[in-house]
């Protein structure tokens, strides 16, 4: 996984390969959380090119404590999480559920333009 700020610098765009491990995606949020560029932007997740999301239950287990230590830094912006299935935008809103208590709010769209605007609003 990679990511980059958009040249305006108000938001995080994270591009993900075919294959999803969500060790990646916690090392990948620290990353950007951990760089000095990042001021609380809200994110974008292209998961476009992605055919396979692996969740364990290991993963759910850590994420309130991962939630909890991230709160501080993350702030209050906005998760915008780009699916190309409707089988990984299924995915995608079991994952926006295990994030409610989160300050990140975080919401899945199959569509890049909603995506895109939705991140967008402040």
């Amino acid at each position: 996984m990679d990511y980059s700020f958009d040249p305006a610098g108000d938001r995080v765009t994270v591009h993900a390969p075919r294959r999803i491990l969500f060790p990646e995606v916690i090392a990948t949020m620290n990353a950007i959380y951990d760089d000095p560029a990042y001021r609380g932007q809200n994110e974008l997740w292209d998961l476009s090119e992605s055919s396979e999301i692996k969740l364990s239950a290991d993963y759910r287990a850590a994420l309130p404590q991962f939630q909890a230590a991230e709160a501080k830094i993350i702030g209050h912006p906005r998760c915008a999480i780009l699916c190309p299935t409707t089988v990984i935008f299924g995915m995608a809103k079991m994952y926006e559920m295990l994030w409610t208590s989160s300050p990140l709010r975080l919401k899945a769209f199959l569509d890049r333009a909603k995506a895109e605007a939705w991140v967008c609003q402040d």
